[in-house]
């Protein structure tokens, strides 16, 4: 990525600091600078090597995080570039944009928004996949086709106990929600493998109480495969 500085920036939204005790004079700068395919991001005067997340909200109210700002080789500022098509439906064209500080490093969350923007900068709506599931002494092995981001059809290949229906809504981002509920709710075990490329994830097991049985769920997806 080229450096920020070097094109015109248009900062139209302030920043907004999370953490307690920030004077005002110490806040960094946000800045955005608009491209036709993409949206980069400039946080200047960032004196610590902490952790800072981008975040969008549609009214300044609720904010959702977007992905990490990256440390670059600019001047000691964060940066980062983000295709446009990653924001259509969550950022979309409008709404406010503000860099949010974390208290502690996170790998898994780190990993997870990583692998977010990797999955909608692929832009995939329709594909189909494979995933074997186990949960509740449910096992199931079940292909999913997904046309326009919904889920059109789906093939039982295998499930036990027999009897048992499959969910018959699961996109590829209805596994990025199971994951971020599964942090928002604490879970106790999150481990997850992601795709190196398309960025979903492949295997992951997830166990939200200690003292609960069977409400654990472990899950491989395979023979992933886009359609035209």
């Amino acid at each position: 990525m080229s450096s920020l500085r070097s094109r015109k920036a248009l900062t139209f939204i302030a920043f907004f600091s999370l953490c307690l005790g920030l004077s005002a004079q110490a806040l960094p700068t946000l800045k955005i600078v608009v491209q036709d395919e993409t949206l980069e991001f400039q946080l200047d005067a960032v004196t610590e090597k902490d952790s800072w997340v981008l975040q969008h909200s549609v009214d300044a109210k609720r904010w959702e995080d977007l992905i990490f700002l990256e440390q670059l080789e600019v001047e000691g500022n964060l940066a980062i570039e983000i295709a446009r098509k990653v924001l259509t439906g969550r950022a979309g064209k409008t709404g406010f944009f503000r860099a949010a500080k974390l208290a502690e490093k996170e790998v898994l969350y780190r990993n997870f928004l990583e692998s977010w923007v990797k999955w909608k900068t692929a832009d995939l709506s329709n594909y189909s996949y494979r995933v074997n599931s186990n949960r509740g002494g449910i096992s199931s092995n079940v292909r999913y086709t997904v046309m326009d981001g919904e889920v059109t059809s789906f093939e039982t290949i295998s499930i036990f106990p027999g009897g048992v229906t499959p969910d018959k809504d699961v996109t590829i981002d209805d596994w990025f929600e199971k994951i971020r509920a599964a942090r928002e709710q604490g879970a106790v075990t999150i481990d997850v493998t992601w795709h190196p490329t398309l960025g979903f994830p492949e295997n992951g097991f997830i166990d939200l109480f200690v003292e609960l049985a069977d409400e654990e769920q472990g899950w491989t997806i395979s023979e992933f495969t886009p359609l035209n």
